[in-house]
């Protein structure tokens, strides 16, 4: 990339890009924190209830950043995905007989989580031109 593609870039593109890579580190731990509950200390559900509390937000903040620094309609489409899948997990955590369906979200989170993360810069790019 050169320095003056980096300076042509909005500053909303490049917080829709460090939003993105953060709520897949943010996922990566989530999960972390579940295999630490599942297999090694109990007392660590708790830590997995409170942590999501830190990054619910950051889908929906992908989708502001997403219109202000116009990126391409797939990277907002995406971002309201995470956020409504962010919703699901909730609703697997607290719907009796819904829970088998909570790691496998958290599965389709993290991937998904990658891929939008991956495209922003280079769907911004190509949108430019286009």
């Amino acid at each position: 990339m050169t320095q003056q593609a980096v300076r042509k870039t909005p500053l909303a593109v490049w917080i829709s890009l460090g939003l993105a890579w953060l709520f897949v580190v943010c996922i990566a731990v989530q999960t972390f924190i579940a295999g630490m509950a599942l297999f090694h200390d109990g007392s660590m559900w708790r830590s997995h209830t409170v942590f999501v509390h830190f990054f619910e937000i950051v889908p929906l903040l992908m989708l502001i950043f997403g219109f202000a620094g116009k990126l391409p309609a797939p990277y907002k489409w995406r971002s309201l995905a995470l956020l409504l899948l962010v919703i699901s997990q909730y609703l697997t955590a607290n719907l009796p007989g819904a829970g088998a369906w909570h790691p496998v979200i958290a599965i389709g989170l993290f991937w998904l989580a990658v891929d939008t993360a991956r495209g922003v810069l280079p769907s911004y790019r190509q949108e430019q031109k286009g």
